[in-house]
């Protein structure tokens, strides 16, 4: 099984010139394999983007995908599910890690605010992420911070988000983007999704809980679960079986919609 281990890589102030292309190369398309569970690390420069030689190259000659420019080592912290930036008053995340099932993006970390969802926060399989909650309190999300997984099924946006760049939400075929809002906010860009499965306005799925077997997608009310999403695979030789109980809650309805066929 290949996994890259690498998450973070910064550059340190007297390193200014990167002018080959072999450099920290994110190399092909492994983020489309199921096995490459990270596959991009977080390269970070403490010299501004100005003050490196990068002879004829853009940035995006690199392939590096997560970057940043004039941060100090320092700056870059990482717990068990995110790496962020510890900007004067904010954080920021900048890669989602190894993880599967459903992720939370916190609204606070070490005593700070999280303000952004940065670019390629997410790529690809990234582990198995299928839900992603973003807590209430995150502002912003970048150009393609979520980009091109087909295991994603679900992710929720609060109504402090004030702001999507565009293709913040890009190449999700199987996701649905549930929104507290009740339409499209002004500050978002005209063509904040594309190639994504659906957007829910006024969604109530905050409380949406992923099923220890990462099947299901439930609601807890008064103690009994109510199935929201199927996650599991397609067979046409086996039946899709719903459960009497799901992590020790008896199921006692299906919403709809909640088993189809992507």
């Amino acid at each position: 099984m290949f996994t890259r281990q690498l998450y973070i890589l910064h550059i340190p102030s007297p390193i200014v010139n990167i002018s080959s292309t072999i450099f920290a190369s994110w190399v092909g398309y492994d983020y489309e394999e199921v096995i490459s569970y990270f596959p991009a690390a977080v390269v970070v420069f403490e010299n501004e983007q100005k003050d490196m030689i990068l002879a004829n190259n853009s940035v995006a000659v690199y392939e590096w995908g997560r970057y940043a420019f004039g941060y100090t080592s320092s700056q870059i912290l990482q717990d068990d599910h995110f790496v962020y930036l510890e900007k004067l008053l904010t954080m920021e995340i900048l890669a989602i890690k190894n993880t599967s099932g459903k992720v939370t993006i916190p609204s606070m970390y070490l005593s700070k605010p999280v303000s952004r969802i940065n670019q390629f926060s997410l790529i690809g399989h990234n582990g198995g992420v299928n839900f992603i909650e973003i807590s209430n309190g995150v502002e912003f999300i970048s150009t393609y911070a979520f980009y091109a997984s087909q295991v994603l099924r679900v992710v929720t946006v609060p109504l402090s988000v004030s702001a999507v760049n565009y293709l913040g939400f890009y190449g999700l075929s199987n996701a649905e983007i549930h929104v507290k809002a009740s339409q499209k906010p002004s500050n978002w860009d005209s063509t904040w999704f594309d190639e994504v499965k659906g957007v829910i306005w006024n969604s109530q799925l905050e409380d949406g809980l992923v099923s220890e077997d990462g099947v299901f997608i439930y609601l807890i009310t008064q103690n009994q679960a109510k199935i929201f999403k199927y996650l599991g695979n397609w067979s046409s030789s086996a039946p899709v079986i719903i459960p009497s109980s799901v992590d020790g809650y008896p199921v006692t309805a299906i919403a709809k919609g909640a088993i189809t066929l992507n």
